[in-house]
């Protein structure tokens, strides 16, 4: 498919063949999910267009995360692969001061993180998370992808500890950036900041084990 650079002076790519397919196939999934796809469509059919266990893991890591980047999409990617004809989700990007902070819900405007997903009502996934088969294929992906994110949340202690020097440094550098967007951690030492991220962690890997079990997709 075309990239940005594909494009040329001011959009003039658009017209080539590769650019039609790809804004096709984008545009002709966008409508199967809004329109024809239904709560009882079989995975089976749902992966004739996505490939299902990136957008699941895409969405995984965000939700982890509490990155609320796709709610605001500006730097939402995602790719098609000639070798299985889908759309793949990814990369993932723009994790930015809202990443692993519960207390920040952007002046009100989101749910509490404790009891609720943070991006199941956006893009594909407000119709994607309806569907009772896509929803079993998160259960079953989560099962692999817990205990993973268990072990990796366990390896953070260590690495407050390596980077506490460097750390130091940094802070005393950039602390300014900080205070410029107006962030609480400004005045926090990094082993604060870091511990909350720990915590954070290892708090949001068992709120989301609650939702997915419970099938909380509102």
């Amino acid at each position: 498919g075309p990239d940005d650079g594909d494009l040329g002076e001011n959009g003039a790519g658009k017209n080539t063949a590769a650019y039609q397919f790809i804004y096709n196939k984008v545009n002709d999934t966008e409508k199967w999910i809004f329109n024809t796809m239904t709560t009882s469509t079989s995975l089976d059919e749902i992966a004739k267009y996505i490939h299902v266990d990136s957008y699941i893991d895409y969405w995984l890591t965000f939700e982890v995360a509490m990155n609320q980047e796709p709610n605001n999409p500006g730097s939402v990617y995602m790719y098609y692969d000639p070798s299985d004809g889908l759309l793949h989700a990814g990369p993932i990007w723009d994790f930015d001061y809202g990443t692993f902070r519960y207390d920040f819900n952007d002046s009100g405007l989101y749910y509490n993180k404790s009891t609720h997903f943070i991006i199941a009502n956006s893009l594909w996934y407000c119709k994607l998370l309806q569907n009772t088969a896509f929803q079993n294929r998160v259960i079953e992906r989560w099962a692999i992808i817990k205990p993973l994110l268990e072990n990796m949340a366990e390896t953070i202690p260590t690495l407050i500890s390596y980077l506490t020097i460097s750390a130091d440094y940094n802070w005393t550098m950039w602390n300014y950036q900080l205070e410029e967007i107006g962030l609480d951690e400004a005045n926090k030492s990094f082993s604060t900041v870091a511990n909350t991220v720990y915590s954070n962690t290892k708090s949001r890997i068992n709120d989301l084990n609650t939702l997915i079990t419970n099938k909380s997709y509102k």
